[in-house]
């Protein structure tokens, strides 16, 4: 059995979706995905520790901390 998001990185991904900064979510190696328009991707590490932003996950630039935590009260909202 895979190891599977937590409920944060579960949540950042709602709140990217419910401000319309993204759309679909995927799993890749660890994180989710989402498109960010400009052939970019969201990655959030499964634990929802981090959240980068680029193409390439492993030169994806770290989004600052707020703006994590802000997506993730959105995303647990009702």
């Amino acid at each position: 059995m895979g190891k599977a998001p937590s409920e944060r990185a579960l949540a950042i991904a709602r709140g990217l979706i419910r401000t319309q900064r993204s759309s679909d979510v995927n799993a890749v190696e660890g994180y989710l995905r989402l498109p960010s328009g400009e052939d970019e991707f969201y990655w959030i590490s499964f634990d929802g520790s981090h959240l980068l932003r680029g193409h390439w996950r492993e030169f994806a630039e770290e989004l600052q901390p707020g703006f994590t935590d802000a997506m993730a009260r959105v995303g647990c909202a009702r």
